[in-house]
């Protein structure tokens, strides 16, 4: 099921009611292949205190130019010139307040290889997991994105977001 789909089902709430956030076995709690864009998710930039966030450029939208998954993916570009600076997307992720969970994230993440900044060109798969203690909020976020590192303009793609969240 796509995670759009879960988000039209618990509407009520503002946001996604994943059920007890019980993924159900090994599907995941939600996935994101971004082919009917990013509306959902809430992009967003920061820049240290020495500049103004008016001054930094940055976008974020979808593109066709490159996929992991399907035919479109967000394009995240930031401005190099002050050295500094972030781009993300984020959704949030409702959860059963007073649980405690156990939580996988993967995604696939491209970079065109640009002199020595970049590990490789292409699509490369990142993923972490996180245990939770017991939480007494009812929302968390996931945020994915990039930063800029030393003075040169950063184009990046993301792709094929997947979310387990199983309660512990």
């Amino acid at each position: 099921m796509r995670r759009r789909d879960l988000m039209r089902a618990g509407a009520a709430a503002g946001a996604a009611d994943l059920a007890g956030c019980a993924s159900g076995g090994d599907a995941p709690t939600f996935e994101e292949g971004f082919e009917d864009g990013i509306w959902e998710w809430e992009a967003g930039a920061a820049i240290g205190p020495e500049v103004d966030i008016e001054d930094f450029d940055w976008e974020v939208d979808v593109s066709e130019e490159e996929a992991a998954v399907g035919e479109r993916s967000p394009r995240i570009w930031n401005q190099g010139e002050y050295d500094d600076g972030v781009t993300w997307v984020v959704s949030p992720v409702p959860i059963e307040s007073g649980s405690s969970y156990r939580i996988e994230v993967s995604g696939q993440f491209w970079s065109g290889l640009r002199d020595a900044l970049w590990l490789a060109g292409g699509w490369r798969e990142y993923a972490f997991e996180w245990t939770t203690p017991e939480l007494s909020t009812d929302t968390l976020y996931l945020a994915v994105g990039t930063a800029v590192i030393w003075e040169a303009d950063a184009t990046h793609y993301v792709d094929d977001l997947s979310v387990r969240v199983e309660p512990r």
